[in-house]
């Protein structure tokens, strides 16, 4: 159980850090298109981040979970 928490937790900080990249430049493309009536596309935009959103929740239970996995040292 200690190893399956190990993995989901490197899994979970990889997955987290590409969706950093993604959110950011989710962002900086939709102040570009801000005022420049491209509703559409800032629409898309929208879906997307709202997408990463709720990937960053999916994240944050699997690095709840990775930690529940670990074993406390005895003395």
């Amino acid at each position: 159980m200690e190893a399956l928490g190990q993995l989901t937790g490197g899994i979970a900080h990889d997955f987290n850090n590409n969706l950093g990249v993604i959110l950011g430049y989710t962002t900086l493309a939709r102040e570009l298109c801000a005022g420049s009536g491209q509703a559409k596309l800032d629409k898309y935009l929208e879906k997307v981040e709202l997408a990463s959103e709720r990937t960053r929740e999916l994240i944050s239970q699997m690095l709840a979970f990775s930690r529940t996995g670990e074993s406390t040292p005895t003395a």
